[in-house]
């Protein structure tokens, strides 16, 4: 009985020679507009005649053919936390997407939903904006968890919808983040970094620290870094939740002796902060030689003008650009570096 109401059913039948046995029930869609052929909407089978079938998919592919042939689709997606509710609990998850499209400009609408571990929906938000092929423009949504609830971790799932209501592109975060949790101060030392590594006497070297705001409120941060354990610079900045911010330091090797020199740079942990493991980072030794010791052998001989030559020419940036040889450090090796290495020629410690 069900083979013969599906033989009923079918009004038309065709298949390929490569497909001798598909003789199941289908309806004609094809996937894109370089699959559509015409002859269907205008062959007089009765399910043409009887439906709006063929309208609509005439409609599908030829009236709305300047979006059905462009893609949209996620370029970045970001997420932050908030405190939506002010009770110093995170509870709120920002969503941030650059959508892009390889046609000319559209409206672009944008589905999210936060899923909690046993698969419930607890929120959704949507919302909508123009975009143009390959420019940023961003869409913001916000999922939140009710007030009260138990800390969970959720998942978030978005929907990239075009002006046609077509779903465009899809993303699925699992177990993206627990929420509620409590917010947390914690700043810490990012980066800590010596140009050169070899410095002649008399000579600056570049200190470059970045200090980030790993925390949820606002910062002031106050930044000290020392030479040997003396303090030759502090900083203090104002922090952004989750930004950072970078700085040079000119230590100046004028008074120092010769000898290894190590370099420390120390976040002041901040009202409230606990984590303070990333608070101090401490640089390889740095060497103050005589200007021209290059290699650091404590004395400038043929092999340190050789190195110097093999540079010669070069700028900061390039690879054959060797910090170590820069001796004025400004940024070029060239015959300012020789002559300040000739001058010591034969001299060591």
């Amino acid at each position: 009985m069900v083979m013969d109401t599906l033989l009923n059913a079918c009004i038309a039948e065709w298949h390929d020679i490569n497909s001798p046995d598909l003789h199941g029930l289908s309806i004609y869609l094809p996937p894109s507009y370089d699959h559509y052929v015409t002859w269907y909407s205008q062959n007089a089978i009765q399910w043409v005649s009887d439906t709006v079938w063929d309208e609509f998919v005439d409609a599908l592919f030829l009236t709305y053919y300047p979006g059905t042939l462009s893609q949209e689709s996620y370029a970045e997606v970001c997420y932050s936390l908030s405190d939506n509710d002010t009770d110093d609990y995170l509870d709120t998850i920002h969503v941030h997407v650059d959508a892009d499209t390889t046609g000319s400009t559209c409206n672009v609408s944008m589905l999210g939903q936060l899923i909690n571990s046993s698969g419930s929906i607890i929120d959704t938000d949507n919302t909508s904006w123009i975009i143009t092929g390959h420019n940023e423009e961003w869409g913001d949504l916000n999922l939140s968890v009710p007030q009260g609830s138990e800390e969970d971790w959720y998942d978030v799932e978005l929907f990239l919808y075009d002006d046609y209501g077509i779903l465009e592109d899809y993303h699925y975060s699992v177990n993206y983040t627990n929420l509620p949790q409590m917010m947390q101060h914690d700043a810490s030392v990012s980066e800590l970094s010596t140009r050169p590594m070899i410095a002649g006497q008399g000579f600056p070297v570049q200190i470059n620290v970045t200090i980030w705001n790993i925390g949820h409120y606002t910062e002031m941060v106050n930044v000290t870094t020392s030479v040997n354990g003396t303090i030759i610079d502090t900083t203090q900045l104002i922090l952004q939740s989750g930004s950072m911010t970078s700085f040079t330091i000119s230590w100046e090797t004028y008074a120092e002796s010769l000898g290894n020199y190590t370099i420390t740079t120390l976040v002041q942990p901040v009202e409230g902060e606990t984590s303070i493991e990333d608070n101090t980072s401490t640089s390889d030794p740095v060497l103050v030689t005589i200007p021209g010791d290059v290699d650091g052998d404590c004395d400038v001989d043929i092999f340190d003008i050789v190195k110097i030559a093999s540079g010669y020419g070069s700028s900061a940036g390039q690879s054959k650009y060797n910090p170590c040889s820069d001796i004025n450090g400004d940024g070029n090796i060239n015959i300012f570096d020789v002559v300040i290495a000739a001058g010591n020629y034969g001299e060591s410690w």
